[in-house]
């Protein structure tokens, strides 16, 4: 026996054959479901399912998924041939009065030990509701309502005409809502069906009409958005213009086939599709005006799809133009040809990758594609915040590229098919290499890579803001690469201008473009660095972060079995899969082949590898490839015998020197072989024409081709290993230096140089510890410096024989073994015991190494012990009293002789300013009068304060000894404010007689700062009190600049919170503050 509704309702079916939601037709071929019942399936638009009779009784039947509306839950499909008999007729489910009695016939799962095939139940229409602020829902009680039922007809009784669409049950376990149904209006489904179905395909469907709907827009802004887009498409538009006593809502005065032409527009903000009826009123109010030519043509906009009778009207009459808004703004620019080259992006790819491309999962488990849709289909059941950007993050060869193509491809397809649906824009950042406006930008796009007719910034603009586009910017890292921070961020600025109400944008890059977490946070979340920032609102775009995970041990099996049936199908070579893939699963390969970008080397790799697998490792792996790719382009040129003139090596030579020059230019990501400088090429031409060996070079390069006439590495990794093995050889020769090498590093670069670097490179970078000074960052000093050899050597230095053989290390030979200790990644022996030590050898005539020693030391202290206070409190001491020497005592009859060669080099360049002692002729006296008695003046570097002395006057009185009439060396003439006692405060010279002595303390500002913060200590001092102190001064020093955050050091240094202060460290402290005081109003005063 059949159904009541037997052969109008469907069963939609899942690969085995079971039933898994139900069906039905609106006309002859035309079927209508729910679209999370598709869902299950995993199907899109543009995809197979199969469908049959609800009872079973006839052969499946095939049907092509046409439209899918995730947010209302509906979707269309036709069949290939017809099977169902189409409903009698559609009621808009707004007219439907409450308690109207209603029937649900369709699959259903019933938890018996018999099966079910299908089930009638009745229930009462409830109304509508509103969900999340979007979702338009009818509402009906039934106790009956199954699983499987999900995309029946909901029919009124009393007439079988389809009233809604079920879509899900609501059994809430408070019994809130009990038996509720949520029901897809009817009204969705119209709109949804004059999206993707002509009008003539649904002649015999009839629609009752209802009372008139609310509008969404009122009349004046519906009205606003018309003129807005009329106006960007070219129309000179007025409003409100009477023309032959006909009122229009706007007049478009525009210029076609060469003569004025004049398009009468009425604007319909309805939210009840426009009956035939009421077009045909319009029609005879305008029809005579077009027949005298008085307007050109007519054009009605409505807010809603209009009814397929109106539709039908409008193509029955010449110059009568029947638009939604949305059809309108999308007819703007002529997207077919840009569709169509996007839709087969994925398919078309030159490496194949629609064959052995794995979906790639977020860090939590979901899948990528279907979270994406979900927020790109504005789906409630979306995990993506609606309303925000996304930024796709994921470290190199996570697939972030290969997953842009996927969905552009996807995205595409649909839009291909139905006009409304929103277009994806695919735009690489990878050749940004300066700062570019938005307009710019998206204007190259679609102007010179992709031409776009009708193309304008205006238009552009205005369907991303009604929701038409879907933006994917891909590659923002490589945009960072050559770019300064202040310039990386007006361009991330100028894109996320897109970004807002309706719009859907998306960045796809590595998370390591950004130096520490306070960029990504101002970069993806608008948030400015500073210690309210928690509080603020951010002031840019807020970004929703999805972090890409590498591939699982299933996702690699399928891989490994795609990709090499793949090449298999190409070459006609079989594989031994089972054997790849237990060597791929080994404990040396089992990470590496967790990306797919090195999944694809491995298995390229590994058919033809004679080696020991547990010599494989990730250097080891993109050295081998690398000599593979260009082995398979000799064997491929081989018939062409001059370009193997030169052998593998020097190809790999010249790979190495073209991508580190590559990486060095702006610019030239891409670029074509004219673009390459002689300079580059010349070494390898000998007796060749350098234009020849240029061609060949390039030519016979496993580059990739993909843009035509421009050339490129095939994946930025490769780009990224290359660099690191010609960085590296210029740093082994001396062409580069550490901070050269630190300003074209990225992580990625860092970390093959890493791989790549060796022990014999030991004496070259203990030349470089030697030489260097100043900040570098942590890739750079933890890439290239710390080696572990020479890292243990400098630990074994700073405690030999328990201090007594040590000897002085220079500041960056003391930091290098601490660097893994001050980042909280490691342990260490030595303790602040052995950088005291360090601090009083290495001496050098200014606190710099005093200073480090002092921060390292507060790195190490772990608690308030004996043995780190003193040794800490030594380091104090030694800062506070100018270090070794600062106690210059200068017999006067030394000071001709010495005092200049022995001040200047005893405290130079670390001081707040260089000075120097110079001979200074007296007037009116002869040549050797004025060697005996030689005068001195002090110069200084620039206005700052340079020194401080101690105390308000010398030891031993030189005034004093000038009155005993001692023999006098000469005359000394000095600033106003340098060297003097109170008495002599207004005086501009001062007379040294043989036999005083001269005391001085000479301090840098860092000490003065030290000092004030000490006294304001009490027994105990916290060393994080320092750590402004420490961020602007050591940087000049030794640091890595990671350690530097917004107000000091980042919250990751951690410094001991309680160091005992040494009374005679208090007390030397109170002295210098004191004597500062002092000081500084005296300077106040004479200035």
């Amino acid at each position: 026996m059949s159904p009541r509704f037997g052969n109008q309702v469907g069963r939609i079916l899942l690969a085995d054959g079971r039933p898994t939601g139900s069906c039905f037709a609106v006309s002859p071929l035309i079927v209508v479901t729910a679209s999370h019942v598709l869902d299950q399936l995993s199907a899109e638009i543009g995809d197979s399912v199969e469908f049959d009779l609800l009872d079973g009784t006839v052969p499946t039947v095939s049907a092509t998924v046409l439209a899918k509306d995730r947010i209302s839950d509906l979707a269309i499909l036709r069949a290939a041939r017809e099977c169902l008999a189409p409903v009698k007729g559609i009621v808009l489910s707004d007219s439907v009065p409450h308690f109207a009695k209603v029937t649900v016939t369709g699959v259903s799962v019933v938890d018996d030990t018999h099966k079910y095939d299908w089930l009638d139940v009745a229930g009462e229409w409830q109304g509508s509701a509103q969900r999340d602020g979007r979702v338009h829902l009818g509402r009906l009680e039934s106790k009956a309502v199954m699983r499987g039922m999900s995309g029946a007809p909901v029919r009124r009784h009393n007439d079988d005409l389809v009233v809604g669409i079920v879509s899900s049950r609501y059994n809430s376990q408070d019994g809130w809502l009990r038996d509720s149904v949520w029901v897809a209006r009817t009204e969705h489904l119209l709109q949804l069906l004059g999206q993707v179905v002509p009008p003539s395909e649904l002649t015999t469907l009839t629609v009752q009409e209802a009372t008139p709907a609310t509008s969404h827009t009122n009349e004046a802004e519906f009205r606003r958005l018309v003129e807005e887009y009329l106006v960007i498409d070219g129309y000179d538009v007025t409003a409100n213009e009477v023309i032959e006593s006909a009122e229009f809502d706007l007049i478009g005065r525009t210029t076609r086939y060469h003569q004025d032409w004049l398009v009468g527009v009425v604007c319909i903000a309805s939210g009840q599709p426009l009956s035939e009826a009421d077009l045909k009123f319009l029609w005879l109010a305008y029809e005579k005006l077009l027949s005298d030519g008085a307007i050109n043509e007519v054009l009605v906009v409505t807010e809603v799809p209009p009814s397929v009778q109106a539709v039908e009207f409008a193509g029955s009459r010449p110059r009568l133009f029947l638009r939604t808004l949305d059809a309108l703004v999308a007819s703007g620019l002529n997207l077919r040809g840009y569709l169509r080259t996007a839709a087969q992006l994925f398919s078309d790819s030159p490496e194949g990758l629609a064959n052995y491309y794995i979906p790639p999962s977020s860090h939590d488990g979901a899948d990528l594609e279907t979270e994406i849709l979900r927020w790109i289909d504005d789906d409630p059941k979306s995990g993506i915040p609606l309303d925000h950007p996304v930024a796709v993050l994921g470290s190199y060869g996570l697939g972030k590229s290969s997953f842009a193509i996927r969905l552009t491809s996807i995205l595409a397809a649909r839009a291909a098919k139905n006009d409304l649906a929103r277009v994806p824009v695919l735009i690489k950042l990878g050749e940004i290499s300066s700062e570019q406006s938005l307009e710019g930008l998206i204007g190259a796009h679609f102007t010179a890579a992709n031409p776009v007719p009708g193309y304008s910034f205006p238009k552009f603009l205005n369907l991303n803001r009604r929701g038409k586009l879907v933006v994917i910017f891909d590659g923002f890292d490589e945009m960072k690469h050559l770019l300064t921070w202040p310039e990386f961020k007006f361009n991330l600025t100028q894109l996320g201008r897109l970004a807002g109400k309706n719009a859907k944008v998306m960045l796809l890059g590595r998370p390591t473009a950004f130096e520490n977490d306070e960029e990504m946070a101002e970069a993806l979340h608008g948030k400015i660095p500073g210690r309210l920032s928690r509080n603020r609102e951010p002031v840019g775009v807020d970004y929703f972060e999805i972090e890409l995970a590498p591939l699982e041990t299933l996702q690699i099996r399928q891989f490994l079995e795609r990709y090499l049936g793949y090449i298999e199908s190409l070459s006609g070579r079989p594989f031994d899969i089972e054997r790849i893939w237990q060597q791929v699963q080994s404990p040396e390969l089992r990470d590496i082949g967790r990306r797919p970008v090195q999944l694809r080397m491995l298995a390229d790799i590994l058919p033809d590898y004679a080696g020991d697998i547990e010599d494989m490792d990730l250097e080891t792996l993109y050295d081998t490839f690398v000599d593979q790719l260009i082995t398979e382009v000799m064997l491929r040129e081989e018939n062409k015998q001059h370009r193997l003139a030169f052998s593998r090596a020097v190809r790999r030579e010249f790979l190495a020197r073209l991508a580190f020059w590559m990486w060095n230019q702006r610019g030239t990501g891409v670029l074509t072989a004219d673009q390459l400088p002689d300079d580059l090429v010349a070494p390898y031409a000998t007796d060749r024409d350098i234009s020849v060996t240029r061609r060949d070079l390039i030519t016979a390069s496993p580059l990739d081709r993909r843009y035509g006439d421009r050339i490129r590495f095939a994946h930025r990794s490769f780009h990224e290993f290359l660099v690191a093995e010609e960085a590296l050889r210029r740093l082994r020769s001396g062409d580069m230096t550490v901070a050269q090498y630190d300003a074209l590093a990225t992580d990625e670069v860092a970390t093959f140089v890493k791989l790549l670097r060796v022990s014999s490179d030991d004496p070259t970078i203990a030349t470089f510890l030697r030489d260097l000074t100043g900040a570098v960052s942590w890739r750079a000093a933890d890439s290239l410096l710390a080696s572990p050899s020479l890292v243990h050597d400098l630990e074994v230095a700073m405690t030999a024989d328990g201090g007594r053989n040590r000897k002085p290390l220079t500041a960056w030979e003391i930091l290098l073994p601490l660097l893994h200790v001050v980042d909280g990644r490691t342990q260490t022996q030595l303790g602040p015991g052995a950088l005291a030590q360090q601090a009083r050898l290495s001496h050098d005539g200014s606190a710099s190494v005093a200073l480090l020693c002092l921060f390292l030391s507060g790195c190490l202290a772990t608690g308030n012990n004996e043995h780190n206070s003193r040794a800490i409190a030594d380091i104090f001491s030694l800062l506070l009293r100018g270090h070794r020497g600062a106690r210059e005592s200068v017999e006067a009859r030394e000071f001709k002789e010495e005092g200049n060669r022995r001040l200047r080099h005893s405290h130079g360049r670390d001081n707040l300013a260089d000075y120097s002692l110079q001979p200074k002729r007296q007037r009116g006296r002869s040549k050797s009068r004025a060697a005996n008695r030689s005068a001195y003046e002090h110069q200084f570097a620039d206005d700052r304060i340079p020194f401080i002395p101690l105390g308000e006057h010398f030891v031993g009185d030189a005034r004093a000894s000038a009155r005993t009439g001692s023999p006098r060396l000469g005359r000394y003439i000095t600033h106003s404010y340098l060297f003097q006692s109170r008495e002599m405060a207004t005086r501009q010279s001062l007379d040294i007689s043989g036999g005083s002595r001269v005391e001085i303390r000479w301090l840098p500002e860092s000490v003065i700062e030290i000092a004030q913060v000490l006294r304001n200590s009490k027994s105990t001092i916290d060393m994080r009190s320092l750590s402004p102190i420490f961020a602007t001064f050591l940087p000049e020093v030794a640091f890595i600049r990671d350690w530097l955050g917004t107000n000091g050091l980042r919250s990751h240094i951690k410094l001991a919170s309680a160091i005992r202060v040494d009374p005679e460290v208090d007390r030397e402290a109170k002295g210098i503050v004191d004597a500062w005081q002092a000081y500084s109003g005296k300077l106040a005063a004479l200035q």
